[in-house]
C-alpha cells in the first residue's frame, strides 16, 4: 500500500492537524484582544512578546526535547504531548472563565511547551513511516494540512471572537478581563479538541522503539555541555545547517510580518476589523498551502531541490511588493504569492533536514533545527520591537525585510548552488516534460558513493543532478563540450575527462575522502574501483540508467479559417532508475 494512504498516516495528518489548531486558536484570541483594545507601539510591542512566548520554549528546551524524542519511541512522545495539552488547554478554559486575562496570556508559554516536546516527535515520526522516495511530498501534505489548520482556526476563533464580545466592548469601559470572560465556548472548543488528538494517538503503530542507552544528566545540561554538543552535530553538516538556515529566514521574516501587518493595515488601510486583518494575513497560509501541495507533487519519488531558489525569488519579490500595494485586494494577492513561494522554499528544505540526519539523532537534529529557526524569528521579534521604539514605521520594516530575504536567498544559492541543476536543464532542454525517480530509496543519504552508469552528457548529468538530494562533485565525462566547464563551475562540480582520471586519480580519491559523490561511465567503473577499493572502503556504488520517452500530448491552437483545432507535440520526458547499492570491492560489480 502507498505510505500516505495508510491509515496510520492519515490518523498521524489529524493529530498535526489539531495541534496546529488548537496553537493558534489560544493565541488569536489573545491577540485579537491586543488588537481591539491597545494600539500603536503598545499593540506591536505586546504582539511581539505573545508571539516569542510561543518560540522561547523551542530555544530553552532544544536538549531537553530532542533527548525525549531519541530516547522514547516517537509515537509514546506524541501520546504524552497530546494528554499534556488537555492539562493545559483545561488551565487555559479556567482563565477564560475567571476573566484572568494575564494568566490566559501567560498560558501561551504552557502551550508552547507542549508543542516543542511534540515538534521533533512529529517529524522523526513521519521520517519512520514514510520512505525516503515519498519524504517530499508527505512533507508538503503535513505542511498543507497545518496550513489548512490554521486558516481554519484563524477563521473559526476570529469569527467566534467577534460575534461573542461585541455588546462588551461597546461599553465604554471595556477591558481585556471582560472581554475574556466572554470567551468561555471558546476555551471549551480547545479543551475538546486536545481530547480528541490525545484519543486519535492510539492509532499510531509503533515503527521503532527509542535509544534506552540514552541519558540525559542534569549538571552537564545545565553547564551547557549537552547545548554545545548538539550545536556542533548539526553545525558540522553543511547539508543540514544550510537548509536550516533557509528555514530561518521564512520563519523570522513571517514572524515580523505577523507582528507588523496590523499596525500597518489601521494606519494604512484604516482597518480595525480583525476578521478583515486576520483574513487578508490568512492569505499567506492558502499560498502555502497551495505551494507546499505543488511543491510535493513536483517532488514526488525524490526531492525537488530546484524549488529552492524558485521559492526564495519569489519571497523577495512578495516582500517588495508589500512595500507597494495599498489595496486590501492588492495585498491578498501579496501574501499569497508569499504564501506559495514559502511553500516551495520549505518543503524541500524540510525533506533535506529529515533525509540528511542519522536515525539514531533524527529527534536530536530536528529539536535543534527549530532551537536555532526560533533565536532566529526572536531575533527578528526584538528587532521589530527595537526598530519601533526608535519610531520606524511598518513600511520601513517590511523593506529591511525584503533586503534580509534576498542576502539569505544569494548566500543559500551560493552553498547550495546545485539546487539549480534543474533549472539549467530546463533552460537548455525547454522540451522536457517531467522527471521519474524509480529506486530513490537506494542512494545513500552519507558516505562516498560512486554513481555508474552509461556515458554522462551534459544532459545527463544535470538529469542526475536534479534526481538526487546531494551534491554530485565529480562528473567523469567524455569530450565535453566547452559550456560544460562553465556550468560545472556555477554548480561546484568538477568535470574530468577518463584519460584525465587515469592520469591522475588524486582528485578522485580526495573526493571520495571526503564523502563526495562522482559520476564515472559503465566502461571504466572497474577500473576505477580496482585503484581506489582498498584505499577507500566504505564507498558504496549505486548503478543507474536511463530511459527517455516521448508521450503524446495535445494542445489546442487556431486554424486558417479562425476555428480552433488540436494538434499534438512531442515532448520529452526522463526516467531515471537506481539499483540496489553495493559495497565497490563486491565481486559482483567488478
Amino acid at each position: 500500500m502507498n505510505d500516505l494512504r495508510k491509515p496510520s498516516f492519515i490518523a498521524f495528518m489529524a493529530i498535526a492537524f489539531m495541534n496546529a489548531f488548537v496553537d493558534l486558536g489560544h493565541k488569536i484570541v489573545i491577540q485579537n484582544i491586543l488588537f481591539k483594545l491597545y494600539e500603536g507601539q503598545l499593540q506591536v510591542i505586546l504582539t511581539a512578546i505573545i508571539n516569542s512566548l510561543i518560540l522561547l520554549p523551542f530555544v530553552l528546551l532544544f536538549t531537553p526535547a530532542g533527548f525525549i524524542s531519541d530516547r522514547f519511541a516517537k509515537r509514546e512522545v506524541i501520546r504524552f504531548s497530546a494528554l499534556f495539552a488537555i492539562v493545559v488547554t483545561l488551565l487555559i478554559c479556567a482563565c477564560y472563565y475567571l476573566g484572568w486575562f494575564w494568566h490566559a496570556f501567560a498560558m501561551t508559554l504552557l502551550l508552547a511547551v507542549q508543542s516543542a516536546v511534540f515538534s521533533p516527535a512529529k517529524y522523526g515520526y513521519l521520517r519512520e513511516v514514510v520512505r525516503a522516495e515519498k519524504l517530499a511530498q508527505a512533507n508538503g501534505i503535513l505542511q498543507s494540512l497545518t496550513i489548512v489548520s490554521i486558516l481554519c482556526s484563524t477563521f473559526v476563533f476570529s469569527f467566534f471572537f467577534e460575534m461573542l464580545v461585541v455588546d462588551v466592548l461597546a461599553a465604554p469601559n471595556a477591558t481585556p478581563e471582560s472581554v475574556i470572560r466572554t470567551l468561555m465556548p471558546l476555551g471549551g472548543l480547545l479543551v475538546s479538541l486536545s481530547v480528541a488528538e490525545f484519543l486519535l494517538s492510539f492509532k499510531l503503530p509503533l515503527v521503532q522503539s527509542g535509544d534506552r542507552t540514552r541519558e540525559l544528566r542534569m549538571r552537564p545540561y545545565f553547564k551547557g555541555v549537552y547545548l554545545l554538543k548538539n550545536t556542533r552535530l548539526i553545525a558540522r553538516q553543511s547539508a543540514i545547517i544550510l537548509p536550516i538556515i533557509g528555514l530561518c529566514m521564512f520563519w523570522s521574516v513571517s514572524q515580523v510580518v505577523v507582528a507588523a501587518f496590523p499596525a500597518y493595515a489601521e494606519a494604512m488601510l484604516n482597518e480595525t476589523n480583525t476578521v478583515v486583518v486576520q483574513g487578508i494575513m490568512a492569505s499567506t497560509g492558502i499560498g502555502v498551502m497551495i505551494g507546499a501541495l505543488v511543491a510535493g507533487f513536483i517532488s514526488r519519488n525524490h526531492i525537488a531541490l530546484s524549488l529552492i531558489p524558485v521559492g526564495g525569488l519569489g519571497i523577495v519579490i512578495g516582500l517588495g511588493l508589500l512595500t507597494l500595494v495599498e489595496s486590501r485586494l492588492g495585498l491578498v494577492g501579496v501574501f499569497l504569492l508569499l504564501g506559495w513561494s514559502g511553500g516551495f522554499f520549505m518543503v524541500p528544505l524540510n525533506a533535506l533536514i529529515q533525509y540528511h540526519a542519522h536515525a539514531s539523532t533524527l529527534g536530536t537534529v530536528i529539536a535543534g533545527s527549530n532551537w536555532i529557526q526560533n533565536i532566529a524569528m526572536i531575533a527578528g521579534l526584538m528587532i521589530t520591537v527595537a526598530l519601533s521604539l526608535q519610531g520606524a514605521s511598518s513600511r520601513e520594516i517590511f523593506y529591511l525585510l525584503a533586503i534580509t530575504a534576498f542576502a539569505a536567498t544569494v548566500y543559500i544559492l551560493y552553498r547550495m548552488p546545485h539546487c539549480m541543476a534543474r533549472l539549467l536543464l530546463t533552460g537548455l532542454h525547454p522540451g522536457t516534460l517531467s522527471l521519474g525517480v524509480n529506486g530513490f530509496d537506494n542512494l545513500p543519504t552519507h558516505g562516498a558513493v560512486m554513481l555508474s552508469g552509461q556515458p554522462a552528457s551534459l544532459r545527463d548529468w544535470l538529469l542526475l543532478q536534479s534526481a538526487t538530494a546531494r551534491h554530485i562533485n565529480l562528473v567523469v565525462m567524455e569530450n565535453p563540450l566547452p559550456i560544460v566547464s562553465y556550468l560545472a563551475r556555477l554548480l561546484g562540480t568538477s568535470v574530468k575527462t577518463p584519460q584525465q582520471i587515469d592520469a591522475d586519480f588524486s582528485l578522485l580519491t580526495h573526493v571520495l575522502n571526503h564523502e563526495g559523490v562522482i559520476v564515472v561511465p559503465e566502461k571504466i567503473r572497474s577500473k576505477i574501483a580496482e585503484n581506489i577499493a582498498g584505499e577507500i572502503p566504505q564507498i558504496r556504488q549505486v548503478p543507474f540508467r536511463m530511459e527517455n520517452t516521448n508521450p503524446r500530448s495535445w494542445r489546442l491552437s487556431w486554424s486558417t479559417h479562425g476555428t480552433v483545432q488540436r494538434s499534438d507535440s512531442a515532448q520529452k520526458r526522463h526516467t531515471i532508475y537506481f539499483d540496489q547499492q553495493c559495497r565497490v570491492s563486491t565481486p559482483p560489480y567488478l
